[in-house]
Formats: C-alpha cells, sequence, structure tokens
C-alpha cells in the first residue's frame, strides 16, 4: 500500500528508526555520558590547511607522536597529496587507519564517519556507533576510530554522531 510518496515498508523502516534513536537516547540519559566521552588523550583538532591535517594522538608503537589527517568521508587517495598504503601496501583507497606520507611525515587517516576502517561510510559504520552508545562491551572504539567516530567533533561520540552518519547514508548529507 503506498501513502502519498510512502510505502508501508518506508513507514515501518522510520517507525524503527525512531524506535531505535529512542533507545538510544534514552541509553544515553540512563547511563551518563561517562562511557561516550572520547579518551582524554586524543589531543589533536582539525586543521583547516589544504590537507585537514589533525593533531596528535597517543604514541606510535616505536614512541613517536602520531599524527593525524582527518579527511572527509568522499575523499580517496588520489584526492590526497601523499602515498596512501594499508598494511604497508600502496592502495587508491582512503580510510580510519591507512597511512599517507607527505613531505616526509607520516600521518594516520581518520576518515569522518568510518568507524570499522573499511574506507567507506555506510551502515557497519551506523551500527558500530549505535552498538558503542548503547553500551554494547563488545565494540571497542579506540584513537582513530573513536575519532572517525566523533563526526560532530565534540570530543564525545553520542547520538548526534549516530544521526548525522543515518543522514549522510540514507540522504547524502554532508558528514
Amino acid at each position: 500500500m503506498k501513502f502519498g510518496n510512502y510505502t508501508n515498508e518506508t513507514i515501518a523502516n522510520e517507525i524503527q528508526n525512531t524506535i531505535i534513536e529512542n533507545t538510544i537516547n534514552q541509553n544515553i540519559i540512563e547511563e551518563g555520558s561517562n562511557n561516550n566521552v572520547i579518551n582524554e588523550n586524543i589531543t589533536g583538532e582539525e586543521n583547516t590547511n589544504q590537507n585537514n591535517v589533525g593533531g596528535n594522538i597517543g604514541d606510535d608503537t616505536n614512541g613517536e607522536e602520531r599524527k593525524f589527517l582527518i579527511i572527509s568521508p568522499e575523499k580517496m587517495a588520489k584526492d590526497l597529496d601523499g602515498i596512501v598504503t594499508k598494511d604497508g601496501v600502496e592502495t587508491e583507497e582512503a580510510g580510519t587507519g591507512y597511512k599517507i606520507i607527505i613531505d616526509e611525515t607520516q600521518y594516520t587517516i581518520v576518515k569522518r564517519g568510518d568507524a570499522n576502517g573499511d574506507g567507506y561510510v555506510k551502515a557497519n559504520d551506523y551500527l558500530i556507533i549505535k552498538d558503542y552508545i548503547i553500551g554494547n562491551k563488545a565494540v571497542v572504539l579506540e584513537d582513530e576510530y573513536l575519532q572517525a567516530a566523533d563526526v560532530t567533533n565534540d570530543k564525545a561520540v553520542k547520538a548526534n554522531d549516530y544521526l548525522k552518519i543515518k543522514d549522510h547514508i540514507m540522504y547524502g548529507i554532508d558528514i
């Protein structure tokens, strides 16, 4: 059955999304924000230069400070001024956790919304962030993945981030 531009399936999906969002908001209120605050070791801020080079977060395995490059979801390796690698292999894609060398400095890429590090912002990222917000112990977001989930850049992963990613996936709204 169709109601205007809506089908029964569309209406059912919207009702389900509203129930999920209300559950998330309720859990955040009940649980407080302690498990939603990004670790204090995140000190990087997005820079507004051409490459959106971010700040430092924690230490690398060899004791050096790590530098981050914050990029938008639509960016690919060809859009960046450097060589992008994943697990040491050069790639055409760019995702959270990938590495890039710019002017002899290595950065770890943080793609806004790419919480699972596959290079894309899709339903998997949406679900990971939802589970993280409601306190699912199986979901661990740390370092660049936690920063990627914080699309509102307010140093916390909350329902606003979840909703922005949903809107990006469903309606193409920028994050």
